[in-house]
């Protein structure tokens, strides 16, 4: 294989398409599966990327990187807001992106970078490499198959071309206030202290992203007056509250901490949360018959390593006693009175299981 890859002879196998449900939806999402020594040269070819591309990608942008996950960019995302001059939020998502990413200006945006033509060579064979579904093969002319190692980090080289630059250097210096970006992978917040500003650059987005075969998804993508004046200018407006927004499985909220300061409140997206309170609850009904302490430790698993980290971001509460939590008693009895056990006690002191609060 190491061979074939230094005399730009190496053919990448064909992609086994699988699909798995999209979390709260009827449709289904399409991931390639490549072969195991397929997967391990991705790996390879995309450490010497991310080497190539690290010094080159901006703040901005989150996911697919070292210490830049979601938990960093909300926390960026809530730095950008609370304490600059922000009052206009644009929330966008691209639609079906790594289905229509280009080929062709993919490796334009590779090789201005990149001047080993082994490397490119690779590339441009993955890109191009068929798909095998339900026994045939179906030629790829564009995109790039979810779930191979390189996918992400050529993901986050288009839109470092397509979308972080253009905003950085094109687009903030023509508008009147302040403005900034936060993106993770395919999805971005724009952030603007005027709202001319933001349906300026809102117009400007879409036909930049037409340019490279890309456009906005509709029910992704809004504009919502967000920011320290929110609470304000709703009342003006006849508004309760401020609009929310969502980003990486969380809503964004306009709150106020006990000083009386302006600060971005975060709760689990509803759906989210219930899923995985579902999947706890069954979890906790398989294992009444361990002992106390190893119902802890398998509960300490399942939390501790999930969303519930989350708690790092800024603002983030888990208020478990807002949602509905019926059927819990059911799944786990005894109410446990020993504080020493955390964070896993905290799930099942309150309603004979259920935590109301884990801060």
């Amino acid at each position: 294989m190491l061979q074939s890859v230094h005399r730009e002879g190496y053919r990448a196998p064909e992609i086994r398409r699988v699909y798995i449900p999209k979390p709260g939806k009827q449709e289904m999402r399409p991931l390639g599966v490549p072969t195991v020594a397929d997967r391990a040269l991705q790996r390879s070819a995309s450490q010497v990327l991310s080497a190539i591309y690290e010094q080159d990608f901006l703040s901005c942008s989150f996911g697919g990187r070292t210490g830049r996950g979601a938990h960093q960019a909300l926390a960026t995302l809530h730095e950008r807001i609370a304490g600059g001059k922000i009052e206009w939020v644009l929330e966008a998502g691209i639609k079906n992106f790594f289905g229509n990413l280009s080929h062709e200006w993919m490796l334009r945006f590779v090789e201005h970078r990149v001047g080993d033509q082994r490397l490119i060579s690779l590339i441009r064979r993955w890109l191009k490499a068929g798909v095998l579904e339900k026994g045939e093969i179906h030629p790829s002319e564009e995109g790039t198959p979810q779930g191979g190692s390189v996918s992400v980090l050529l993901s986050n080289v288009y839109l470092h071309y397509v979308l972080d630059l253009w905003f950085e250097r094109v687009v903030k210096p023509r508008l009147r206030g302040g403005a900034c970006m936060v993106r993770y992978i395919d999805d971005f917040v724009l952030s603007f202290q005027y709202r001319a500003d933001a349906l300026r650059a809102q117009e400007a987005l879409a036909k930049r992203l037409r340019k490279f075969s890309l456009t906005l998804e509709p029910t992704k993508t809004k504009l919502v007056e967000f920011g320290r004046y929110a609470h304000r200018h709703a009342s003006k407006r006849g508004r309760k509250r401020p609009e929310t927004i969502y980003f990486l499985g969380f809503t964004l909220y306009c709150t106020r901490n006990q000083k009386g300061n302006f600060r971005i409140g975060l709760l689990t997206e509803k759906s989210r949360l219930r899923r995985a309170l579902t999947r706890l609850q069954d979890q906790m009904r398989q294992m009444r018959h361990l002992s106390l302490q190893e119902q802890v430790n398998h509960l300490n698993q399942m939390i501790l390593p999930g969303i519930f980290t989350s708690r790092r971001a800024p603002s983030l509460r888990f208020r478990l006693n807002h949602h509905n939590t019926a059927g819990w008693e059911g799944s786990f009895c005894p109410t446990i009175g020993d504080s020493s056990i955390y964070p896993a006690t905290a799930w099942v002191q309150e309603r004979s299981g259920a935590a109301a609060l884990l801060k």
